[in-house]
């Protein structure tokens, strides 16, 4: 796969991204969450340019090269502190490659450890736990997930982040994805049935009870 080598210090401006739902597996999330500009990169090659972390799609992203990479992220709506973490951080790992990874993070002027620790991300499906892979090269790699809570970094529930950095990226660590960490079982579409085939319905009941009487 083409990577674009990219060192950027200057304002790139806003990548907008697709207005559709993403999805993982059975699990569903709200686009608005996801990261939707790229203010700044420093030694990290791209799959598809600076668009690789705000297309959606988790066969494109960023990576460090070969490392120490960075990458300054925009959201175009506050992400707000609540219970429990607020971030996801989504990384594809080969096979044969580190199953976890470390990577430094700013937000807000505050820096993190540098020990976020990705792990496999798996999910349930008619009750067997299944893991989640990306097509990749000639075969397939595995997505981690990586999740923080903004509170770590001193934002209360009344506080919100509209930025952060991404920092420590080696050329195992495939940053595919940020955003909000608010994934939700996708709901079953229940289709109401309009009021006229209730009434075709019983009327077909009525006939029904009519004819039975002529009998």
């Amino acid at each position: 796969m083409k990577k674009i080598l990219l060192t950027i210090t200057a304002l790139l401006g806003a990548y907008a991204h697709s207005a559709n739902a993403a999805s993982i597996g059975p699990y569903i999330f709200d686009a608005s969450q996801t990261a939707s500009s790229i203010t700044a990169a420093s030694n990290v090659a791209a799959t598809d340019g600076p668009s690789s972390l705000t297309d959606l799609s988790l066969t494109t992203y960023f990576e460090g090269a070969p490392s120490n990479g960075s990458v300054s992220l925009g959201f175009s709506n506050s992400l707000f502190n609540r219970t429990g973490d607020d971030l996801a951080f989504y990384f594809l790992r080969a096979n044969g490659e580190p199953d976890s990874a470390a990577f430094g993070l700013n937000i807000n002027g505050s820096i993190g450890t540098d020990n976020y620790a990705a792990s496999l991300f798996t999910y349930i499906e008619d009750g067997i736990s299944k893991k989640y892979q990306v097509a990749f090269d000639a075969g397939y790699a595995d997505l981690f997930i990586a999740t923080v809570d903004l509170g770590d970094f001193g934002i209360t529930g009344n506080d919100f982040i509209n930025s952060l950095t991404v920092s420590d990226l080696d050329s195992t660590d495939r940053l595919a994805l940020v955003a909000g960490f608010n994934l939700t079982a996708e709901a079953p579409v229940v289709v109401p049935v309009p009021a006229a085939i209730w009434l075709f319905i019983t009327g077909l009941g009525a006939l029904g009870m009519i004819s039975r009487r002529r009998v």
